[in-house]
C-alpha cells in the first residue's frame, strides 16, 4: 500500500514511477526529467503515525538502510507515511549522518537497533499524500 501511494504521488507529479520485484534495493525509482541520472525511493509505514500531522521530532530511517546508498546511483529518499499512506515525510540520504545515529531499545533485539533520527528542519512534509486527479 506504501509504495502504490508514494508511486501514484509522484505519477500525479508528472515522474515516469517504475516499482521494480523486490531485490533487497531501493523500493521505486524514476529518471531526472533533464537529466540522466535515476531518483530512488525508500518506502516505509510509521505504524505510530495515525491521521494526524507528523506526532515525532525527528525522522526514524534504520541504519541497516544505509546500503541502500552504496547500491544505488542518483538521489534517494527515505519516505515516512503514516498508517493510512495519506500522509508523509521525506528526508534525502545526504541527511544519514552518524551525528543522527541512536540507539532505540526495543522488544524484538536485546541491544536495541540503530536508527538515524534526523530533525524535521531536513525533512519535506507532504500532507496530504496526493494519490489521484482529486488527490
Amino acid at each position: 500500500m506504501a509504495k502504490t501511494a508514494v508511486a501514484l504521488h509522484l505519477t500525479y507529479h508528472g515522474y515516469d514511477v517504475t516499482v521494480p520485484p523486490e531485490n533487497y534495493g531501493a523500493d521505486l525509482f524514476h529518471r531526472h526529467p533533464t537529466a540522466d541520472f535515476t531518483i530512488n525511493h525508500e518506502v516505509e509505514v510509521s505504524l505510530g503515525w495515525q491521521d494526524c500531522e507528523f506526532p515525532f521530532r525527528t525522522g526514524s530511517v534504520p541504519e541497516r538502510k544505509i546500503r541502500l546508498c552504496k547500491m544505488t546511483d542518483g538521489p534517494l529518499f527515505f519516505w515516512m507515511l503514516n498508517k493510512v499512506c495519506n500522509r508523509a515525510v521525506v528526508f534525502s540520504s545526504v541527511y544519514l549522518k552518524d551525528v543522527f545515529l541512536v540507539e532505540v531499545p526495543n522488544a524484538r533485539i536485546k541491544e536495541g537497533e540503530y536508527f538515524y533520527r534526523i530533525p524535521l528542519k531536513y525533512a519535506r512534509i507532504i500532507n496530504p499524500l496526493l494519490r489521484g486527479k482529486d488527490g
